[in-house]
């Protein structure tokens, strides 16, 4: 193969740019891809991630929702509308999604009074894939509005098989009466 492998794999790790990664992936029926949109569901501002599996892609997704404050994310398979929600928190006073970015996963975090009337968080045990629809009012009374979703994910305990440190938040839109 032509290149070192350094080559081949920095090539492969760029960043996502204004083609939206390689051409074989975007043409894939089955490709996973988180999109921002502007608040009128016109334009898309960014494809924030592009992956051929599921578990990369939600992984992609619960970050997303994280650095992308008050954006609207779109999650797709193909064409097919997955999810859809304005993510948790303020978007930048002036609106722009480079003052957005944040180095890195550490510190950023979705803290309980960001999450509006249209959310609901649910909680995911790892170990035995359990999960529950909770009460935000109820999280919010036990640990502070101010408290953030890595501090709560720290002090729950599945029920069902006693897990600790298994159970992740995830934040998806309240179901329509």
């Amino acid at each position: 193969m032509p290149g070192s492998a350094a080559t081949r794999a920095a090539k492969f790790l760029s960043p996502i740019d204004e083609a939206v990664g390689p051409e074989h992936i975007r043409n894939m029926p089955h490709a996973y891809t988180i999109e921002v949109w502007d608040e009128n569901e016109v334009e898309i501002l960014e494809t924030i991630s592009i992956a051929t599996d599921v578990k990369v892609s939600d992984a992609a997704w619960c970050a997303a929702a994280r650095v992308r404050p008050g954006f609207l994310l779109i999650h797709k398979n193909g064409d097919r509308v997955m999810e859809k929600l304005i993510a948790p928190g303020n978007r930048p006073a002036d609106g722009q999604l480079a003052r957005s970015y944040v180095k890195g996963l550490a510190g950023v975090d979705i803290m309980l009074s960001e999450l509006r009337e249209w959310h609901q968080v649910v909680a995911i045990c790892s170990a035995c894939v359990r999960n529950a629809a909770l009460n935000i009012d109820g999280l919010r009374r036990q640990f502070g509005g101010n408290a953030f979703f890595g501090d709560v994910e720290k002090r729950l305990v599945c029920r069902r098989c006693g897990g600790r440190d298994t159970v992740r938040l995830r934040v998806v839109n309240a179901p329509r009466d």
